[in-house]
């Protein structure tokens, strides 16, 4: 499902997740406390209608340092198998 990198930048990649939608993978070095300040500030922007990409979920996977705040593990249904190498 998470098959096709769209994106990749100093802090995270971002792959394709569904026709409208991505997910936002962070780098194992980015604190918890940079990605909630970014999950955040995006938020309130997305109040402001503001040119942002539209923030749905901030998940962490339980045992590692993925992050994500594109889209919910539970409400997808995914499996291990749905996602890239990268991802333990």
């Amino acid at each position: 499902m998470l098959n096709e990198l769209i994106g990749k930048g100093r802090t995270a990649n971002i792959y394709k997740f569904d026709d409208n939608k991505v997910i936002k993978l962070f780098n194992e070095d980015v604190t918890k406390e940079s990605i909630e300040y970014e999950y955040t500030i995006t938020k309130i922007a997305n109040t402001f209608h503001c040119q942002t990409p539209k923030v749905y979920e901030m998940i962490n996977d339980a045992g590692g340092k993925l992050y994500a705040c594109k889209a919910s593990v539970e409400m997808f249904g995914l499996k291990m198998v749905d996602f890239v190498d990268e991802v333990d």
